[in-house]
């Protein structure tokens, strides 16, 4: 449709003409037919806020200005496959993980992304204090028998996995009492073979092999063996980046060879055992062996700079030859290297993450477990298609295993390798790995990765009146290239984001030609009580909105129109049904023994969500102009509007990463709404805690951050616009800015706005308090706007008039403030305190 309109909206009409790419006017066209939107006279006083601002503007035409070309080659992108910005993500920005997947063409992909996680350079004291409140908030230690959650679910291969434990444990035991030296083929027909059908040259190059992998790890599982002259106050080392003293650095060292050495060891015996085993059903067998590999890493600069060794276990092929730990160090080891290449390339085939404390004190324990938690933080970040992941903690002679689930950590009694038990549990670990799905491992089998060819295969459910229960639901298949949003952070949603298209890559039509025209996103949503009741359902939502909306076009556009989505399902095996993937199903009753303390908080269920919407859109970051920021702005809270009002669903996340644009081919943009994660429907309010903070920190509004009784209404969303206008006036509109004046053309330093993506919310209610509850306040913050900007004295204007009209309106029922601005005058007056 013709999207050129004498009226941008009910709420906006800073413009009442728009230009094409060539400055042409176009013939004006009539309002659309859709009735303004009246929810009530809240909306309706802020409807009138900003009319007067198109005074300010006498031809939009010659505003427009644009200053950069936007196209798919530079630092500029087109509309269709612009990169995106996701608050709902678990990363403040869209990121693209892997480097080597863009081309100089679609430079536009890689976005700068702000961490809150300092870099192995300065893995210190910030990089402790927050993984420590990981920890304490997500970690629970000591819980028996987590290793049965890896044992396999098809009862044939759990049964022939426990043979190979007892042999192997049988195996150890014997060596154990003879010692390797004295180890010889007896040992093995006794333990590994009690009927040896192998040639004797084959028996003797095994014998060599596990008898060198016994004797490097003999000490570490003798109980009698005295390595006081090993331990020391390592009270100095620091987690990776700071100097590590030679002794703890020694220590470490041994316990890594020990280690790997009896990994090694139970690797062989697998391989052995499987060797033995012919006309066995293929999905009996085991799936690989598992070895451990490692890579060093200078976190300094010049002579005597600290090293990092990252330690992970991996998969190998049964048939493929298991090296000693000697060949692993030399094989894997990347010294200096610490980039997003090497980090994917690392990250991609493990299994699990291995930390090694250096020393046998508590700190150092806790030191180990934070190491742990940022390498699973990792393997999350880089492995796209996992779904939990498994750590190992070793301090001395005691391994501890972790499990990572989306809102939990746990981790296993101790598994001290001095004893029977000890050895017989960690062994028990490594077996049923092998023998274990990828699915039992981990892995998504709706998401692979093509590394010949470079792009995902994403398989995206579509729930209708097909789904049987046996079948599972329909599937819809996209393939991408582009993973703009990895999950960043060890816990919460885990989002990661796709732009994707539903055409088959081919070798005469590959990947890098095909055009995106999907945005699929995949995430855990918390269901509360375990009831399966979720109340804010993104893809319920969305297909309310896609249904509801389509009998107003002149809407189409201005927010995202579902494609596909639901909850993931898998299956187990071939003869069984599909189950929805949830944390339930995969951890049976842990969640309920985790919840069983009554210091412990509680758990919720997790369920596994995939969903695909178009059309694509633009950050606002590539808007060229202040009359183009207000315009997009505008579309959004008009879709908005008309969401709360036909669909009853309150968006509650305003942010400047969920309000994009689009180019249209006539040089005009159109604003979108996107991102419904938070979102509710106005009638289930009451079911959800009004003291819980939703959405993006720093767009929140007053009552969100304070977390106070107030009921969350529309009023809050408009605030957040507020706040979305003030970033984008101070930071987002660098492309607009007019070359020929200093970056220092601002009166003011911007750190008043920066502070808030840097501040918690308790201060940031205090702050935006202070600032909004007066117009003469407030002007310390327009006064932070990038004066480089044409007609940033526009934005000013509608800025101001949109916080009188929310705030200082009397009309209004806001109870986001105990007085209006005018009310907190006359209190000031008066002497009085106020809030």
């Amino acid at each position: 449709m013709d999207y050129k309109r004498k009226q941008i909206s009910t709420v906006f009409t800073p413009v009442n003409k728009r230009t094409r790419a060539d400055n042409s006017q176009p013939p004006p066209v009539e309002s659309p037919a859709v009735s303004p939107v009246k929810t009530n006279s809240n909306s309706d006083a802020l409807s009138k806020t900003t009319a007067d601002v198109s005074t300010e503007i006498d031809d939009p035409a010659t505003l427009r200005q644009p200053l950069v070309s936007i196209s798919n080659s530079g630092s500029g992108c087109d509309s269709s496959t612009a990169p995106t910005r996701n608050s709902a993500s678990d990363s403040e920005l869209a990121v693209n993980s892997d480097p080597k997947s863009v081309d100089s063409n679609n430079s536009a992909y890689v976005v700068c992304m702000k961490t809150r996680i300092p870099s192995s350079r300065k893995w210190g004291s910030a990089f402790e204090r927050e993984m420590h409140g990981v920890m304490q908030k997500y970690f629970y230690k000591d819980i028996p028998d987590l290793i049965d959650l890896t044992a396999p679910r098809n009862q044939a291969s759990k049964e022939k996995a426990d043979e190979y434990i007892a042999t192997i444990c049988n195996t150890l035991e014997l060596i154990a009492i003879t010692s390797s030296s004295n180890m010889n083929a007896d040992i093995l027909r006794g333990g590994l073979w009690k009927v040896d059908s192998r040639p004797d040259s084959e028996n003797e190059v095994l014998r060599r092999k596990l008898k060198t992998d016994y004797a490097a790890f003999e000490n570490w599982v003798n109980p009698h063996f005295d390595d006081s002259d090993s331990d020391g106050d390592n009270d100095n080392e620091s987690d990776g980046g700071s100097n590590i003293t030679e002794r703890s650095y020694s220590f470490q060292k041994r316990t890594r060879m020990h280690l790997f050495s009896f990994i090694c060891f139970v690797a062989r015996c697998v391989q052995a055992l499987h060797s033995r085993s012919p006309n066995m059903l293929s999905h009996q067998n085991p799936q690989y062996i598992f070895v451990p590999c490692w890579r060093t890493i200078n976190t300094g600069k010049g002579t005597g700079s600290a090293t990092r060794v990252d330690v992970g276990i991996r998969g190998k092929g049964l048939d493929q030859e298991v090296f000693g730990p000697e060949y692993t160090e030399r094989q894997f080891s990347s010294p200096n290297i610490d980039t997003a290449v090497d980090n994917r390339c690392w990250y991609w085939t493990k299994i699990s993450a291995v930390a090694i404390s250096g020393g046998k004190s508590e700190s150092d324990e806790t030191k180990a477990y934070l190491r742990l938690f940022w390498y699973a933080r990792n393997i999350f970040k880089y492995q796209h298609f996992r779904r939990f992941a498994w750590g190992l903690a070793v301090s001395n002679r005691v391994v501890q295993a972790s499990i990572f689930a989306p809102n939990f950590a746990a981790g296993s009694a101790d598994m001290d390798v001095r004893t029977t038990k000890g050895r017989r549990e960690f062994v028990r670990l490594l077996v049923y790995w092998s023998f274990n799905t990828t699915y039992e491992w981990g892995l998504d089998p709706h998401v692979r990765y093509y590394h010949e060819k470079n792009y995902f295969r994403i398989q995206v459910p579509v729930e209708d009146d097909c789904d049987d229960g046996l079948t599972g639901p329909r599937m819809k298949t996209y393939y991408s290239n582009k993973d703009i949003c990895s999950a960043e952070w060890l816990f919460g949603r885990r989002t990661r984001c796709f732009l994707a298209t539903d055409i088959e890559p081919t070798d005469e039509k590959p990947i890098s030609e095909l055009v995106p025209t999907v945005f699929i996103k995949d995430a855990w949503t918390a269901i509360r009580n375990n009831s399966g009741m979720d109340v804010c359902d993104e893809i319920a939502h969305q297909r309310k909105i896609t249904q509801t909306l389509k009998r107003y076009p002149e809407l189409a556009g201005t927010y995202t129109v579902l494609e596909a989505g639901g909850r993931v399902e898998y299956q187990l095996g071939n003869d069984d049904g599909h189950t929805e993937d949830t944390t339930c199903e995969i951890f049976g009753d842990l969640l309920d023994r985790l919840g069983d303390n009554e210091n412990s908080r509680e758990v919720l269920e997790c369920v596994h969500k995939r969903i695909a919407t178009s059309p694509i859109g633009m950050s606002l970051a590539y808007v060229e102009s202040i009359p183009e920021l207000i315009i997009v702005v505008a579309d959004a809270m008009r879709a908005h509007r008309a969401i709360f009002k036909h669909c009853n669903i309150l968006h509650r996340d305003i942010s400047e990463g969920n309000i994009l644009f689009q180019r249209l081919e006539d040089g005009s943009v159109k604003g979108m709404l996107i991102d419904f994660d938070h979102a509710i429907d106005a009638g289930s309010m009451g079911s959800v805690s009004d003291s819980s903070h939703v959405g993006t920190v720093a767009f929140m509004s007053i009552n969100n951050l304070e977390g106070n009784a107030n009921p969350r209404t529309e009023l809050d969303d408009w605030e957040s616009i507020i706040y979305v206008l003030l970033w984008a006036g101070v930071f987002g509109l660098q492309r607009a800015a007019k070359n020929d004046m200093p970056a220092t053309a601002n009166a003011n330093n911007p750190s008043l706005i920066d502070c808030w993506m840097k501040s918690n919310a308790e201060f940031l209610a205090k702050d935006k308090r202070k600032y909004m509850h007066s117009s003469d306040m407030f002007t310390l913050y327009t006064d932070k706007l990038t004066k480089r900007v044409p007609h940033w004295q526009v934005l000013k204007k509608l800025l101001e008039k949109l916080r009188d009209t929310l705030i200082d309106n009397v009309n209004l029922n806001n109870l986001n403030y105990r007085y209006t601005g005018a009310q907190v005058r006359k209190a000031q007056l008066r002497g009085e305190e106020h809030i």
